[in-house]
């Protein structure tokens, strides 16, 4: 009787959990997601910072919550981006990354020490089966010592290149 009501309850549990990732491909900001190539942004070695940029400002301002900004497979280049809140829902989005951000080459400013920012936002987490390629070497000689605060949880993600992570 036991093995009967726990198999409803663990469905149920699986289903939940699996919610909160769901990635369905569709048009905009279906079901919260909202994927950077629908806002433009393609694998190249092109700046796709503004493009990147308008996503996150739209899943920031979703009043629902349970938003997911998705960085789909591919290579793609970005310059120093910060991504800022509060966010109208009062939780961050969830920042999926499945594919590999490096910095941009040749007419792409990275005038200071930072890359990629977040700063004011609750609860974020980023995830994903992707990389943070800093590219090492002359990008971060002059780099600050970067601390990763509590504030910010990351499950899956690799960071590469950073002498300093």
């Amino acid at each position: 009787m036991a093995t009967v009501l726990m198999v409803p309850l663990i469905l149920y549990l699986l289903a939940v959990l699996a919610g909160r990732h769901v990635h369905c491909k569709s048009n905009g900001a279906a079901a919260g997601l909202y994927d950077v190539t629908e806002y433009g942004a393609a694998p190249s070695s092109e700046d796709n910072k503004d493009v990147i940029l308008a996503a996150w400002r739209a899943a920031c301002s979703s009043t629902t919550g349970n938003t997911t900004l998705l960085i789909p497979e591919g290579t793609f280049a970005v310059g120093a981006v910060e991504f800022s809140g509060p966010c109208k829902s009062g939780d961050a989005p969830v920042v999926v990354i499945d594919g590999v951000l490096r910095p941009c080459t040749g007419g792409c400013h990275l005038t200071d020490d930072d890359w990629i920012t977040f700063r004011a936002l609750s609860n974020l987490l980023v995830t994903g089966a992707g990389t943070l390629d800093g590219q090492g070497g002359a990008r971060t000689s002059k780099a600050k010592t970067t601390v990763i605060t509590p504030a910010l949880n990351t499950e899956s993600v690799k960071f590469v290149s950073f002498p300093f992570y």
